[in-house]
């Protein structure tokens, strides 16, 4: 009981200090205005809190706006908002423990797609008419159409059954040479063809989390499960060209790219880490950027190579997000929602 009134204590507490502050970075009562350069930033929220939002920054104006999903749609976004990303004029966002994804207009922030049946989304990948779903419980990915999200195909991850409820949990995922790829924490890639909906799946370490294609058209697969972690390039034959093995008990997330497609951006020990595409080992990697509470969030501009950095801060209070240029130096730091863990560039 003592621990319950606690939890409700707390709740409160935060629930009183939100609706105090309406903009944390003294922009007044301004409306969002449409901006040709605009980066929307994720603020998880509390799980079964039913707190995310979207906040939005205009690199134009150089103001910042949050919760601007509530505003624009006059109702909460919904709980623990997974991920996002821009494609075909629309700004996706995944919601993972409402179940839902839906699509918002580029300019009005307002909804035009939804749907909100999905066990556990994770992340969202248009490609082509189609529009893939990773999942945390529903060991598949879904294909839908992309005009009215309804299930066009269903590819089932891991056969046979598990007493696990993340048995096939799936993350994020990347076209690449035609394909769908997906990232399998279970050790695998799964690769898709959106033209024929085939699909096959191939090793990989476990605990696959990360994609990114790099300028030479490799693919890098960030892994990390219990203290094992690495770094793996493919090449165009799915061969294993290149291995970066951290060392045991380091943990490491987030894995991006430079703006060239020459350089990994990654999270690895509460920092901002760097390395060639062309290293040849781990003692080639450069810290870039380090002092944050919470380092749990990381992202690339790729129109003009601006790093995106967010801090978490305790999990519970307001966290913030620091933006770099591409010589990792601080342009600007900004209050956000609770827990910002991405970004999206629109």
């Amino acid at each position: 009981m003592k621990f319950k009134g606690f939890i409700v204590a707390a709740f409160l507490g935060v629930f009183l200090l939100s609706s105090c502050i309406k903009d944390p970075n003294s922009n007044g009562g301004d409306t969002l205005q449409f901006s040709s350069t605009q980066v929307g930033v994720l603020c998880e929220g509390n799980y079964m809190w039913n707190n995310a939002q979207f906040d939005v920054y205009s690199v134009d104006s150089n103001k910042y706006y949050e919760n601007v999903f509530e505003a624009a749609n006059k109702t909460p976004l919904g709980d623990v908002l997974q991920s996002g990303c821009f494609a075909s004029n629309y700004i996706w966002l995944s919601v993972n423990n409402s179940g839902k994804i839906l699509a918002l207009n580029r300019k009005t922030l307002k909804q035009q797609k939804y749907r909100s049946d999905l066990k556990s989304p994770r992340y969202i990948l248009p490609a082509k008419n189609y529009v893939f779903v990773s999942d945390l419980m529903a060991n598949a990915v879904l294909m839908l159409d992309s005009s009215t999200l309804q299930t066009v195909q269903e590819f089932k991850v891991m056969s046979g059954t598990s007493a696990s409820n993340r048995y096939g949990w799936t993350e994020q995922m990347v076209n690449w040479n035609n394909e769908v790829v997906v990232s399998c924490y279970d050790g695998f890639l799964m690769f898709i063809n959106p033209t024929t909906k085939n699909s096959y799946k191939m090793e990989a370490d476990t605990g696959c989390q990360n994609l990114v294609v790099d300028k030479n058209n490799s693919l890098w697969v960030l892994s990390s499960v219990n203290g094992l972690a690495s770094i793996v390039c493919y090449g165009s034959n799915k061969k294993e060209i290149k291995r970066f093995a951290f060392p045991a008990g380091d943990g490491i997330n987030r894995l991006c790219l430079s703006k060239d497609g020459s350089q990994l951006l990654y999270i690895h020990k509460n920092r901002v880490e760097q390395l060639s595409i062309d290293a040849n080992g781990l003692t080639e990697a450069k810290i870039v950027y380090s002092g944050l509470q919470t380092c749990y969030g990381l992202g690339v501009d790729q129109r003009n190579g601006w790093v995106y950095v967010a801090d978490a801060s305790d999990y519970v209070s307001r966290g913030k997000v620091y933006i770099l240029n591409e010589k990792f130096e601080l342009l600007k730091s900004l209050n956000s929602g609770i827990i910002p863990s991405g970004f999206v560039f629109f």
